[in-house]
């Protein structure tokens, strides 16, 4: 592509990308899955069973985000936005990317169809470049978008620790605001 604004990187994000605003991510030491059965409380079933214990959960998640701001990965992010043609798929229920400038995703529990899956796919397909931050890569469907693109398309995983093996993809061993800074220094 000759111009580089026209470049579309599409970014798959997870909760990793709101550690440093202070959320609780999942999968981690002391993560959120560590107190909490994914099965009590993210669920449909979990609400019909026990509808107070979803609330409260959902609650603590609501004041922690209060005090939460976009940090520099957001920031980035949107950086990113106003230089190239830019996707965020987001696994993130918090509303950080909308704060940093980015649209508020879609949101499904645990179990639910995901009614904009498709069109994700499709997004991850015409990309011409993909970008992870903060997923594990973990939880399906969300983790086999990895899949849909296409064979040459640069794959960068932002990860401080061990990520899910993403055949050909770059690795970017640090927490996701010093890796978005090295990434978008690296860009043209």
């Amino acid at each position: 592509m000759s111009d580089r604004s026209q470049e579309h990187i599409v970014i798959l994000t997870g909760a990793g990308i709101s550690a440093e605003s202070g959320l609780s991510t999942f999968r981690d030491n002391g993560g959120l899955w560590e107190e909490y059965s994914v099965y009590d409380v993210a669920t449909p079933e979990a609400f019909e069973r026990d509808p107070e214990l979803v609330l409260r959960f959902y609650n603590m998640r609501r004041r922690q985000l209060q005090d939460a701001k976009p940090n520099d990965a957001h920031h980035l992010l949107a950086e990113l936005e106003d230089r190239y043609r830019v996707t965020v798929v987001t696994q993130n229920v918090d509303d950080l990317h909308e704060r940093g400038t980015q649209l508020r995703p879609h949101v499904v529990w645990f179990g639910e169809e995901v009614p904009m899956l498709a069109a994700a796919a499709d997004v991850v397909a015409k990309a011409d470049r993909l970008l992870i931050v903060g997923t594990s890569l973990q939880v399906y469907p969300a983790a086999g978008l990895v899949h849909e693109v296409n064979p040459g398309v640069p794959i960068t995983v932002i990860d401080p620790g061990e990520p899910a093996s993403v055949t050909g993809a770059e690795v970017i061993r640090k927490g996701a605001s010093e890796g978005l800074r090295e990434f978008v220094s690296s860009l043209p």
